[in-house]
C-alpha cells in the first residue's frame, strides 16, 4: 500500500511479505539501504506493527531521494516543523533536519515539559553580502500513563526565541491521520489547556491504538498509540507556524486476569469455563490429571473444548470432562500470537455430588454439643429442628449456644430446652435424644438427619415428651423424719409414684391429668401441680 499524506510519502508492507526483520533501501543514483541512521538523518521513519500485520515506511517530502510524485492538498505554511519519532526537521525556505540526542542539540524543561532543543546558525556569502538564517527546532518529549490514560504533554511556546503567539489551534489523531474534533470526542481523545502547557489525555483502549499480550511469569498486556498531533500557532505578525508530532504512546505492563468458573456437575461431567482470554492468545493444549491432550481434541465423546466469544475482544473456552475421580487437576497451556509465548494457567475442580453434610456429635453431663465442618457446597442444604429452620434468632429464643464462622457450625444444646426427646425415665437417670434435620433448601425435603443419645443423671429434674411428664423430686427435707417418699402423692391422691427410694420419688403422668392446674397466658400454657405428704 502506498498512500500521499500531508507532508509524507507512506509506504505499508505486510509482514507475511516482508518477514519479521524487514529492509528497505532507496535507489536513485544507486542504492542506498536506508538503516537506522540513515532514516533519522534523511528523513525516513519505520514502524513494525505487528498487531496490523505490517511494517510502514514514512518518507518526508524533503528526504533524501524522494522525487515530485505527490499533489499536496495542504499548501506549505511560511514556518513548519516535524517531531518525527527519530528526528527533528524544520522548513523555512531551507529545510534543516537532525536526528534526537546529538551532541550539538540539548535537553531543557519549558513549565515543566521536556523538551529537546536544536539552534543552528547558517551563514551564506554571496560576494560582498553575509546571508544569516537562524534556524530552530524543538520538540517535547515525554509520554506517561495515569489512571487509564496515556498523556503527553507539549507546551505552546517550545522555546524563547519563538514569537509570542496570539492564538494556537490543535488538531489530534491517530496512526498519522488528522481526525474531525466530533470524531476526537467519541473516541475519547481530549486536549487540555493549562496556562501555556497542552495536555493530550488518550484512553488506553481508544480506537486507534492496539494491544499486545506480553508473558513473564505471568499474563500481562500493554497499550500502543501512534498519537499524531498538529498545533498550528499564529504569533503577533499574523504569521501561522504548523507544529507537526510523531509520538508513540505505550502503556506500562498491565496484568491480564485469566480465571475459570466451575458450574454444577450434571451426569458425573465437570464443566469448566475459561474466561478473560486475550483475543491475541489461543488455548493450544490441557493437562487433565497428568494426561497430556492437544487441541483440537480428538475423543470429543470424552473430552470436549468450545470456544466462546465476546464483543469486547475477549474469548474463552469451556471444557467439558465426564470423571470418575471427583477431583480434577487441569492446567491450560496458552500461546501468545504471534511468536507462540507459551503461558501456563491452573486450577483444581471438586466434584459437586450433593452429599448431604453430617455432624459430628457428643455427650457432655448436661447437654449435647453438635459441630459441623463446612464445605464449598453446602450452601445446597438448610438445618432445621423440627419444622423450624436453624438460625442464630432461633438458637436465642431456645437457649442454643450456636457459634458459626468461616470454619464450621457449632451448636450447643442444653439438656431440657425445646426439642429434646426423653425416655426410659428411672430414678437413675434417662436417655435425653435430640435431632438436626438436613433439609434440600429448594424444596425443604428431608434428606437426612443427625441423631444423638445420651445418658443424664441430675439429681432432680422435670421433663416432657408428646404431653407426659416426667418428674424426679428430692423430698429429703420436707419429709419429717420417718417419712418416706413412697408415702407421696399429686394433688390428685391416686396419683402415685412410679418409683422411689430413701429421699427422691420418680412421678410419671399427662400433663393435664392428677389434679394439674392450668394457666392460659398470652404465649403460653402452664400446667401447675404439687407434690403432697400425708
Amino acid at each position: 500500500q502506498m498512500e500521499c499524506r500531508e507532508r509524507y510519502f507512506m509506504i505499508a508492507v505486510g509482514l507475511s511479505f516482508a518477514g519479521d526483520k524487514p529492509r528497505f533501501e532507496a535507489v536513485s543514483t544507486g542504492v542506498h539501504a536506508i538503516t537506522e541512521e540513515y532514516a533519522a538523518e534523511c528523513g525516513y521513519t519505520i514502524s513494525l506493527l505487528p498487531v496490523l500485520g505490517h511494517v510502514e515506511l514514512r518518507a518526508s517530502y524533503f528526504s533524501c531521494h524522494t522525487n515530485d510524485t505527490c499533489t499536496l492538498s495542504l499548501p506549505w505554511s511560511p514556518r513548519e516543523v516535524t517531531c518525527e519519532v527519530n528526528y527533528m526537521e524544520t522548513d523555512e525556505r531551507l529545510v534543516f533536519r537532525t536526528p534526537y540526542e546529538q551532541p550539538h542539540s540539548f535537553s531543557t524543561e519549558v513549565n515543566g515539559v521536556p523538551v529537546e532543543v536544536v539552534h543552528a546558525v547558517l551563514f551564506s556569502r554571496q560576494s560582498w553580502v553575509v546571508l544569516v538564517v537562524d534556524l530552530l527546532a524543538a520538540c517535547s518529549m515525554n509520554g506517561s500513563y495515569d489512571g487509564g490514560y496515556m498523556i503527553w504533554e507539549t507546551s505552546e511556546l517550545l522555546h524563547s526565541l519563538v514569537s509570542p503567539l496570539n492564538e494556537t489551534e490543535v488538531s489530534i489523531g491517530a496512526n498519522g491521520k488528522l481526525v474531525e474534533k466530533k470524531v476526537a470526542e467519541e473516541r475519547g481523545y481530549t486536549v487540555e489547556k493549562v496556562n501555556t502547557t497542552l495536555q493530550v489525555s488518550i484512553p488506553y483502549k481508544a480506537e486507534g491504538g492496539y494491544r499486545k499480550s506480553f508473558v513473564s511469569r505471568d499474563l500481562y498486556e500493554y497499550y500502543v498509540f501512534h498519537l499524531y498531533l498538529e498545533q498550528i500557532s499564529v504569533d503577533e505578525a499574523e504569521i501561522a507556524a504548523r507544529l507537526r508530532f510523531h509520538r508513540i504512546l505505550v502503556t506500562p505492563l498491565l496484568r491480564c486476569h485469566i480465571f475459570t468458573e466451575n458450574t454444577l456437575v450434571r451426569e458425573r461431567a465437570f464443566t469448566i469455563y475459561l474466561g478473560g482470554v486475550p483475543e491475541d492468545v489461543v488455548l493450544v493444549s490441557i493437562q487433565l490429571n497428568g494426561r497430556d491432550f492437544t487441541l483440537p481434541l480428538t475423543n470429543t465423546s470424552t473430552y470436549k473444548v468450545t470456544e466462546v466469544l465476546h464483543p469486547n475482544g475477549t474469548h474463552g473456552y469451556t471444557l467439558t470432562v465426564l470423571f470418575d475421580d471427583p477431583i480434577l487437576n487441569v492446567n491450560y497451556t496458552l500461546a501468545v500470537q504471534p511468536g507462540n509465548e507459551p503461558y501456563y494457567h491452573e486450577t483444581t475442580v471438586t466434584a459437586l455430588t450433593r452429599v448431604p453434610p453430617v455432624f459430628d456429635a457428643n455427650c457432655s453431663e448436661s447437654s449435647i454439643h453438635f459441630k459441623l465442618d463446612h464445605r464449598p457446597f453446602d450452601y445446597f442444604w438448610e438445618l432445621a429442628i423440627g419444622s423450624d429452620v436453624l438460625t442464630s434468632d432461633l438458637a436465642d429464643r431456645r437457649g442454643y449456644i450456636m457459634s458459626n464462622d468461616s470454619q464450621s457450625l457449632r451448636l450447643d444444646v442444653p439438656l431440657f430446652t425445646n426439642g429434646f426427646k426423653y425416655q426410659d425415665v428411672t430414678l437413675k437417670g434417662f436417655s435425653g435424644t435430640f435431632e438436626i434435620l438436613v433439609r434440600v433448601r429448594e424444596t425443604s425435603e428431608v434428606q437426612t438427619s443427625t441423631v444423638k443419645t445420651c445418658l443424664f443423671n441430675p439429681k432432680e429434674f422435670i421433663c416432657s415428651t408428646n404431653g407426659k411428664v416426667n418428674v424426679v423430686a428430692n423430698l429429703s427435707l420436707p419429709i419429717l423424719s420417718g417419712g418416706s417418699p413412697a408415702e407421696t402423692s399429686l394433688r390428685d391422691k391416686s396419683c402415685r409414684p412410679k418409683d422411689a427410694d430413701g429421699t427422691r420419688a420418680l412421678f410419671s403422668f399427662a400433663v393435664n391429668d392428677c389434679g394439674a392446674i392450668i394457666m392460659l397466658g398470652r404465649d403460653s400454657v402452664t400446667y401447675r401441680n404439687e407434690i403432697i405428704f400425708s
